[in-house]
C-alpha cells in the first residue's frame, strides 16, 4: 500500500492547483487564525521512504528528526453500505480511533492522498476486497510533539439560531421524494 500512497502523492505534487491550495492553508507563521502553521507539521519522512506524507512546513523541507517506523500500523476506515447513516457511523468510528490512540499516547496521521484521487481510492477498495471505497486511511504510531494548530472561535463557525431558521424550505417535497439516498 505504501507504493500506492507514494504514487498518489507524486500525482498530487504535479498538480499546480493542488499545490496552490496546500500553500494557501499550510506553512505560515503562527498568529494566523486558520490553517496549519509550519511548526505543527512535525518531522517529515524521507522523500524516498515507503510512506510519503504531506509536507505542511510551507516548503522548508524535512525537519530534523528520527526516521519513522519501517512498518507502521495502517488503518483503513470504510463502510458496508451507502448513505448518510453509514457516513455518521463512520465518523463515530473515526472519533473512537483518534481518541483511543490519544489515550494510549499514539499519534495518527491521515494518508489522505489514498482517498482523494478517485482511481487510487478504487484501487484501495480492490486491494481490500471491499464493496465500498475507503473513507480514510490512517497511519498510527509514535509521533513527536508538535505545536498546537489555531482554532477559529465558535462564533465564527456557527450561525446564530435566528439566522439558521428560514421560512423558505431548503428542498421541495418533490426533490426530497426523488432523492434515492433519503431513507
Amino acid at each position: 500500500m505504501g507504493w500506492l500512497a507514494r504514487q498518489a502523492h507524486q500525482r498530487q505534487s504535479a498538480d499546480p492547483a493542488f499545490l496552490a491550495e496546500i500553500a494557501a492553508w499550510t506553512g505560515h507563521e503562527a498568529g494566523r487564525p486558520d490553517g496549519v502553521p509550519a511548526a505543527a507539521g512535525g518531522p517529515q519522512p524521507l522523500s524516498n521512504g515507503a510512506w510519503v506524507m504531506r509536507d505542511f512546513s510551507g516548503g522548508t523541507g524535512r525537519i530534523d528528526g528520527p526516521d519513522f517506523e519501517a512498518e507502521p500500523l495502517i488503518g483503513v476506515l470504510s463502510v458496508h453500505t451507502d448513505g448518510p447513516r453509514e457516513e455518521i457511523r463512520a465518523g463515530e468510528a473515526l472519533q473512537r480511533v483518534l481518541l483511543t490512540a490519544t489515550v494510549h499516547g499514539l499519534s495518527v496521521s491521515f494518508l489522505s492522498q489514498l482517498v482523494e484521487i478517485p482511481d487510487v481510492r478504487d484501487r484501495m477498495r480492490r486491494l481490500l476486497s471491499g464493496t465500498r471505497p475507503p473513507l480514510a486511511v490512517l497511519r498510527i504510531g509514535h509521533g513527536w510533539p508538535v505545536a498546537a494548530t489555531p482554532r477559529l472561535r465558535v462564533e465564527d463557525l456557527v450561525l446564530p439560531a435566528s439566522a439558521a431558521t428560514s421560512t423558505t424550505p431548503a428542498h421541495t417535497d418533490k426533490e426530497l421524494a426523488d432523492d434515492p439516498h433519503r431513507a
